[in-house]
């Protein structure tokens, strides 16, 4: 009796060993299918390609378009990026002399893939036709810290008309971590981890030199790659507003990801930031710290 009782129970705790592998295996292959199909997800690629471009670094694609032809070679590049995700980093540069704005001599584009083209509008004999619908495209937007103001000032300096912008600013003051400055060497810190190289020296540089040094490209590229950059940041924050909501964009296509994203800026496009919604947000969250207490 006591043999065929040790039997019994060797038998149990083997079976119950038998169904813990069982479901342990269970669990690992779902975890690992679950692992795949998220890296399989548009999101996540899209997310991966961000996170290794989050500024200008070896390996960048960087174009200077110093001629109609250079924007020829690269324009279904671009088209074809914003066409898959339709959000690009925008900004300008321009020469003072005497304490007055020249008239834009460079513009620069970055989209989601990491690609800044560098157009140096004072060397252009025209505009190209494929670069103006893109930039008055309301669909594709333009992002940047008072992106409304470069759009304005390429409008009366070389009749390019510019639409579609949305300034980071109206995305950055509704975060829970609420930035102390809103310029974007600040965001760039605050939401990318990256320091933005703002030598006064390089800013009021000659812009209009026939070649550009190094440093010169590199900044003006830095600053419209960390504008699409934080606005991805930003949107996939909003998106990702809870576990349940994260899981399910995964399964989204590029059409369903790119509603969502319009979804989140559409409210603030064409509209310019002022500083009464940066108080606002700084009186409400002091608001909220009194309450607590």
């Amino acid at each position: 009796i006591l043999l065929d009782s040790l039997l019994q129970e060797t038998a149990m705790l083997d079976l119950d060993r038998r169904v813990l592998l069982s479901a342990g295996l269970s669990l690992g292959l779902g975890l690992v299918s679950f692992e795949v199909y998220r890296r399989r997800s548009l999101i996540y690629k899209i997310n991966s390609q961000i996170q290794s471009r989050l500024s200008v670094g070896p390996g960048t694609k960087i174009t200077l378009v110093n001629t109609y032809a250079d924007w020829e070679n690269i324009s279904d590049a671009i088209v074809q990026d914003v066409s898959a995700f339709p959000f690009i980093g925008l900004d300008t540069e321009w020469v003072s002399k005497k304490g007055s704005a020249g008239l834009v001599s460079m513009l620069q584009l970055a989209t989601y893939s990491g690609h800044c083209v560098l157009i140096r509008l004072c060397l252009l004999d025209k505009i190209p036709s494929s670069l103006r619908n893109i930039l008055v495209d309301p669909d594709i937007i333009k992002v940047g810290v008072a992106v409304l103001d470069d759009g304005e000032k390429l409008l009366v300096d070389h009749n390019l008309e510019v639409a579609g912008c949305m300034d980071l600013r109206h995305l950055a003051v509704r975060q829970e971590s609420l930035p102390g400055k809103l310029g974007l060497q600040s965001l760039a810190l605050q939401y990318l981890s990256v320091e933005l190289d703002k030598d006064w020296r390089l800013r009021a540089g000659n812009w209009e030199a026939e070649t550009l040094t190094i440093q010169q490209i590199n900044y003006a590229a830095n600053d419209a790659l960390v504008a699409v950059n934080i606005l991805w940041v930003l949107m996939k924050e909003l998106i990702h507003s809870g576990t349940l909501s994260k899981l399910h964009t995964f399964s989204w296509d590029q059409r369903r990801l790119v509603i969502a994203c319009r979804d989140v800026v559409d409210q603030f496009t064409d509209v310019k930031f002022t500083n009464r919604e940066w108080k606002a947000e700084q009186r409400r969250e002091s608001g909220d710290r009194k309450s607590v207490v």
